[in-house]
């Protein structure tokens, strides 16, 4: 019901009613409900007071002191936060008030995570509330893949599970038109439309890390300890005892990956800190000709060399490489 605020209040209160009575709770879920709709829609993280509105008029003075004290006061003053009041302005406080960086501005859901969490006592509940909207801001590429790699929950669900029950309520439960992000196998569709021509390669400086296509995935690729995946992959394509999915659009437009600069450090990053425990990593697109390489750039200047010799190690590696250029000018603008 994104967009349909009338619809997000009357949800919100319904679904908060399943389990909390007091109609504060009610009122916390649609004001913080509506808060994510703006941050979705406009990129807005104080899209809460667009909430007000759909409260009863004899409420909303209360709840714009509420509001007002979150924005005023350090977020370390709203303890204890086991109440829905406090926790909510424990939770906004610490949105609010972290900085956002000129650079890497998506860090800020790190930052303000951490922020939520310092305050103490229900830090559960309180970064919780405050990671949805971070979330809906920044957006599930700004989650670092340290962060994701630890994620589980009930019943079994890991960082995947979590990413495709949001896919789906964001698309009312629907799939997209290769049945993703439920189908168990992606590779068939892949091959018919899109036939790869199974390239597995080590980087020279590292032949710990392999690089490659979809159909090196299903050879030598399928066997390493860790795959990272930088395209929609079905629920069952891949054996290896670990698999991440990155989502690195390739095209050209900077809207089209905001989090850009972030994902391909970040990426790169992780694959070092696998490489550091003795992990072999299979890195792979579906054709290794743009987002591979990227990623595999980035690993190389990580690893420590220049932006010019990783970019050209790549192309030695992957001959058919053609990165386009928002990513070929993000690795070449690496310090």
């Amino acid at each position: 019901q994104l967009g349909n605020d009338a619809a997000i209040a009357e949800l919100a209160m319904q679904v908060s009613d399943l389990t909390h009575g007091d109609p504060l709770a009610g009122e916390a879920c649609v004001l913080w409900c509506i808060a994510i709709d703006r941050a979705i829609h406009l990129e807005r993280l104080d899209g809460i007071w667009d909430g007000l509105e759909l409260l009863a008029s004899k409420r909303r003075d209360y709840c714009r002191g509420i509001l007002e004290e979150a924005e005023s006061r350090p977020p370390h003053t709203f303890s204890p936060n086991g109440f829905v009041i406090p926790a909510l302005q424990a939770a906004y406080a610490s949105v609010k008030q972290t900085p956002i960086a000129d650079e890497q501005p998506c860090r800020h859901l790190q930052d303000a995570l951490r922020t939520a969490t310092s305050i103490g006592d229900d830090t559960d509940t309180v970064a919780a509330i405050a990671g949805a909207l971070l979330g809906a801001r920044w957006g599930g590429s700004a989650v670092p893949l340290e962060w994701r790699r630890l994620l589980h929950g009930w019943p079994g669900y890991a960082a995947r599970d979590l990413m495709r029950v949001a896919v789906l309520s964001a698309d009312r439960g629907k799939n997209d038109d290769w049945g993703w992000p439920e189908a168990p196998n992606l590779l068939e569709r892949y091959a018919e439309r899109r036939p790869t021509r199974g390239v597995v390669k080590p980087l020279v400086s590292d032949e710990g890390v392999l690089v490659g296509d979809l159909d090196g995935l299903q050879g030598r690729g399928g066997i390493t300890d860790v795959v990272v995946s930088l395209c929609r992959m079905g629920t069952e394509d891949v054996a290896a005892p670990e698999h991440h999915e990155i989502w690195l659009i390739d095209k050209e437009p900077e809207s089209e990956n905001p989090n850009l600069d972030f994902i391909l450090r970040d990426t790169a990053s992780f694959i070092a800190a696998r490489r550091s425990e003795g992990k072999t990593v299979f890195l792979h697109c579906v054709r290794a000709e743009s987002r591979t390489p990227a990623v595999a750039a980035a690993y190389l200047v990580v690893r420590g060399l220049g932006p010019h010799e990783a970019l050209a190690e790549v192309h030695d590696v992957l001959p058919r490489s053609r990165l386009n250029t928002t990513f070929e000018r993000a690795i070449r603008s690496f310090a």
